[in-house]
């Protein structure tokens, strides 16, 4: 929805508009005709005795200052008597001429002009369209004293691109500000998507909302949905500044996409520098990597580990013991190559993400944390002063605040490891790790422990700026 696409928008209502010119030229003309009444003599006999003239196979022409502004066949318009109303028939071959711009062109079945509410009433279908847009409506009120256009009813037709669907219609046409009810548009457009080659791409979007409304440079959307099959977004408001390209959604906002789920309080976007912050408390479901559905469900709540000090009056978490598969799943716990294999929450104060191709990063800030659960009670977390993912290369790094260890790693197997920095792989099937200055307790199930000579590793706390891999 482009500052450009909305200017010519406004041709379509302007279009639809050209009645009010048709009608008061038609009555100003019309004042002069029943006075003089040139044409009395082949005038038709008429039953109605309020009707002071009707004329058949009409060609209007409305000018102003000069300038031809409108004109239209009309099949028949009749003029009351009493000069308060003037009805037209068949309207067809319409044409609006703006001071700039492509011509509109527009025809309607029935219209009629009441002088004492300078109204235009426009029935039995109206439609205008051009190479940008065709739209109808069953019906419009034009109010000249407010320079307003009203469509109580349905408008529906093809609009920037797409098939658009709107109940109830506010135009000004001095301000060219209007709002909507209900509305339902399918098209395409060229929004920014994070992680594509062609961040302006054009996609096929489905867009709904409870209503839409543009006053000035600032365009709303309330209750709004938006979809281009790939993602889903959910948000109570959306605001878009149509000259700064800034969007802010905010109100129980969603994101699903095949990856991940998003939900916070508050997005902004920065279209033009492709920037994104998510604030108001940013919960992130990463998706276990053979869950790639897209579809609408609720982001569990986030469990934090209970600190020592209340855990130490509560009974342990059941683990399950799961037999010969044990090992196995201990073993899954601390592996790296399975931080992918199960879903994983993480929470922080505020996300901010760069999706400029070539430089797609995010800063993590507000002591994010990171929860996995695994089979049989089994889980892990992580916490960090402040993370940093790099997109290209494809790693996250979890930093402390100056000269202080809050890195922090915990497992329910008793593992419990703090350092000053650990950096691991989010790529699929990759356990690199690396960290600064690790220390901690490593539980170790002495049945397993090598014998010497056999070579072979076991667990264990690591001190100083030590590499490790695994999760």
């Amino acid at each position: 929805m482009r500052h450009s696409t909305r200017r010519r928008g406004w041709g379509i209502w302007l279009g639809w508009a050209c009645g009010l010119a048709v009608g008061i030229g038609c009555v100003l003309w019309a004042n002069w005709l029943v006075r003089v009444n040139p044409f009395a003599r082949l005038q038709e006999p008429v039953k109605d005795p309020t009707l002071g003239l009707t004329l058949r196979d009409v060609d209007l022409a409305y000018y102003k200052a000069g300038r031809l502004e409108t004109k239209a066949h009309v099949a028949s318009m009749s003029i009351r008597r009493d000069q308060q109303a003037l009805s037209m028939d068949g309207i067809t071959s319409g044409r609006y001429f703006p001071k700039s711009g492509d011509a509109v062109r527009y025809s309607a079945g029935r219209a009629q002009w009441d002088s004492l509410t300078h109204g235009l009433r426009v029935s039995d279908g109206a439609r205008a369209w051009s190479k940008d847009y065709d739209l109808h409506a069953d019906e419009f009120v034009l109010d000249t004293q407010k320079s307003q256009v009203s469509v109580e009813n349905a408008v529906w037709g093809e609009l920037m691109q797409g098939h658009v669907r709107a109940q109830g219609m506010l135009i000004d046409l001095n301000t060219h500000d209007f709002e909507t009810g209900p509305i339902d548009w399918f098209g395409k457009l060229k929004l920014p998507q994070p992680g594509q080659a062609d961040s302006s791409q054009e996609t096929a979007w489905h867009i709904k909302a409870k209503s839409h409304s543009t006053h000035g440079n600032i365009r709303t959307l309330m209750d709004v949905w938006m979809s281009d099959g790939d993602t889903i977004v959910i948000a109570d408001k959306a605001v878009q500044n149509i000259d700064t390209d800034m969007v802010t959604a905010e109100g129980h906002v969603r994101y699903f996409s095949s990856d991940a789920d998003v939900s916070c309080d508050k997005v902004v976007i920065d279209r033009k520098q492709k920037h994104a912050t998510l604030t108001g408390h940013p919960t992130m479901l990463i998706k276990a990597e053979d869950d790639t559905e897209v579809k609408e469900e609720e982001i569990p709540p986030f469990r934090p580990v209970v600190p020592e000090e209340i855990a130490k009056d509560r009974p342990p978490a059941p683990i399950t013991e799961d037999g010969d598969d044990k090992k196995k799943l201990d073993d899954d716990l601390r592996s790296g190559k399975t931080i992918r294999k199960y879903p994983a929450l993480v929470i922080a104060d505020q996300i901010d993400y760069w999706y400029t191709k070539g430089d797609r990063h995010a800063v993590i800030t507000g002591s994010p944390q990171a929860r996995q659960s695994l089979p049989g009670g089994r889980w892990r977390e992580i916490w960090a002063y402040s993370a940093f993912y790099d997109g290209e290369k494809d790693t996250l790094k979890l930093t402390s605040e100056a000269e202080k260890f809050e890195v922090r790693l915990k497992d329910s197997l008793g593992d419990d490891a703090t350092g000053d920095w650990v950096q691991v792989s989010t790529k699929r099937d990759d356990d690199d790790a690396s960290g600064g200055q690790i220390d901690g307790n490593f539980e170790v199930n002495k049945s397993e422990l090598p014998e010497k000579g056999t070579g072979g590793s076991g667990g264990g706390g690591t001190t100083g700026g030590s590499s490790a891999g695994g999760g």
